[in-house]
């Protein structure tokens, strides 16, 4: 969940290119979702908004740009097109410790999504780490639903508060930081427009609780590359907070603590 200028946004909207394709009447309906909520927020030019799919080797993320936001590819499937044998899985889930069962489930997501970037043999430790992360979050397949939806509302949100257009370039340590600090208000600002807007945060509290779990799993796992295990060891905490590549965001337990203590309807516990 990110935001980037669009001269420096690499990937195409596949989809598009086959306008006769599920794929392209997915993103469609998704389109509509996305332009509705903008409207709900208030933005003048919300029929404006486009969709486009980020590969997946790319980003596994949902990245605003301008007037345009891109979706992995996952986001395509609702949980009802999803073979059974992939839901309902959690963190002591034998089958998510099962390389097999993993890449049988990258071949049936790239054979549904026609994704020729996707392969098992594409994808390294912690790309394989976001498929499993995924699959934990389809266990709930009614709270994934919610927590997609958060992941599309925050990114409008992103778009409608103007947070693109105030993108800067840095040019040394200070001026980082300094960056880093204003982004990270603009993510809790787009997490409290996009909860506010949906008049729900269950969804949201429901990934990012599969986050921080997932990532104390990550930090704790036997990894058979020594390297892997110590870039793990490294980038997460014990709390299952990020210390590196996400250093532009708040921490997930920050996020989950004001999002708690938002005043919208009664929160879930997982």
């Amino acid at each position: 969940m990110s935001i980037i200028k669009n001269y420096l946004f690499p990937f195409k909207d596949k989809a598009e290119l086959h306008p006769g394709t599920s794929n392209s009447k997915r993103l469609r309906e998704i389109r509509k979702r996305v332009h509705e909520i903008a409207h709900q927020m208030g933005y003048s030019d919300w029929n404006k908004i486009e969709l486009g799919l980020c590969e997946f080797s790319s980003s596994p993320y949902a990245i605003a740009g301008n007037d345009q936001i891109f979706i992995p590819p996952m986001f395509l499937l609702n949980p009802s097109e999803i073979p059974s044998e992939f839901k309902g899985l959690n963190d002591n889930s034998l089958e998510l410790q099962d390389p097999v069962f993993i890449d049988t489930f990258i071949l049936w997501l790239n054979a549904e999504l026609c994704l020729t970037d996707l392969t098992p043999q594409s994808l390294s430790t912690f790309q394989r780490e976001q498929v499993i992360l995924f699959l934990k979050t389809l266990q709930n397949p009614a709270l994934y639903e919610k927590a997609r939806e958060f992941v599309l509302a925050h990114e409008v949100a992103h778009i409608c508060l103007r947070h693109i257009d105030e993108m800067v370039p840095f040019w040394n340590i200070i001026g980082r930081i300094k960056q880093v600090k204003h982004w990270k208000g603009h993510e809790k600002a787009a997490d409290l427009l996009a909860i506010e807007t949906l008049k729900e945060k269950n969804g949201a509290l429901y990934l990012f609780t599969k986050f921080r779990d997932h990532f104390k799993t990550m930090r704790n796992k036997n990894f058979s590359q020594i390297k892997d295990r110590m870039i793990a060891r490294f980038a997460f905490t014990d709390e299952g907070n990020e210390r590196i590549g996400n250093s532009d965001h708040p921490n997930v337990s920050e996020r989950m603590r004001y999002i708690s203590q938002a005043n919208i309807p009664f929160k879930l516990s997982f």
